[in-house]
This record gives structure tokens, sequence and C-alpha cells, in this order.
């Protein structure tokens, strides 16, 4: 990342932090749901703790160390690959830069045999 210009570190950080929000809001928003069972007295106070403890010891702590450690190339590429953010909203610049680390996220979604590309199917 060192050899990157300065505003496409600037924009990685800002998209890593876009994600790392993206993510969060959605597994809190399961978790919003544990509360609104709990109020409706579905759960007793005991299994809402332990829902709590669960999503603080699994998807809170998954999505922060994925934000977290490494270079946000890498964060950025998974969040684009699995659709928290969108090409759209990155700039090219970006996304150029990206496009390593994009493709080794594909690659590692690709089903074992798969040809690499359409053109490899045709030669």
């Amino acid at each position: 990342m060192s050899d990157l210009p300065k505003s496409v570190k600037r924009s990685l950080r800002e998209l890593a932090g876009k994600a790392h929000e993206a993510e969060l809001r959605a597994e809190l928003g399961k978790l919003a749901g544990e509360f609104d069972a709990w109020r409706r007295g579905e759960i007793d106070s005991f299994d809402l703790s332990q829902r709590i403890h669960e999503f603080h010891d699994g998807a809170a702590r998954e999505i922060w160390k994925t934000y977290s450690y490494g270079h946000p190339t890498s964060s950025v590429a998974y969040a684009i690959h699995a659709g928290i953010l969108s090409r759209d909203e990155v700039p090219p610049e970006v996304l150029a830069a990206l496009k390593h680390a994009i493709g080794v996220y594909e690659h590692m979604a690709r089903p074992e045999g798969a040809a690499e590309s359409v053109a490899e199917d045709v030669e």
C-alpha cells in the first residue's frame, strides 16, 4: 500500500470504514430482532444475554478482524467481492489499485476446475 497515491490510500480507508459500518449494521439489525423478541416476552433475559454474548464473540469479532487487521486493500477488495460495497461507489483509481486483490477473492470463490475466464473456455 506504500506505493499508492495518498488520495487512493485515503479512499481505501474511507471505504473500509464504510464497509465495516455496513456489515456491523446488518448484524446489529439481527441482534435488534432478539431485543424485540425479548420485549414481546418470547425470550427471557438469560436468552437475550446469551445472544448478545454470541454476537460479541462471533459476528462482531469477525467483522472487527476483517477491517482492523492487514491493509485496507484486502478488506475493501473483500467488501466489493462480497457485495457489501458496490463497484459504482468506488472511485476508478481505487478499483484499478484493487484489481489484483479482487481477482484473488474471485479466484477463491471459483469452483474447482472452473475456467478462469470465457476466453479460456474458447481456447
